[in-house]
């Protein structure tokens, strides 16, 4: 069985202050719902599609998506 990733919501929403980017921002640069970043960041999304979690590490200049989530169950 697949192990699926779980995001790191408190990161995400550090990583995002410290680009100085509100969750529109974000959002709008990875090309996803601002609804997505705030369900994420508040814990409401633990298990976010790869796709959106690479898009989210790309519009932070994160270096690799793992840095915004760990494998799950």
């Amino acid at each position: 069985m697949a192990r699926r990733l779980v995001a790191d919501g408190d990161k995400l929403r550090r990583l995002r202050e410290e680009a100085f980017l509100n969750q529109r921002e974000l959002a709008e640069r990875a090309g996803v719902a601002e609804h997505t970043v705030m369900r994420i960041e508040r814990g409401h999304t633990p298990h976010p599609t790869r796709t959106t979690i690479r898009a989210l590490a790309a519009a932070l200049g994160v270096y690799h998506p793992s840095e915004l989530a760990g494998m799950g169950d």
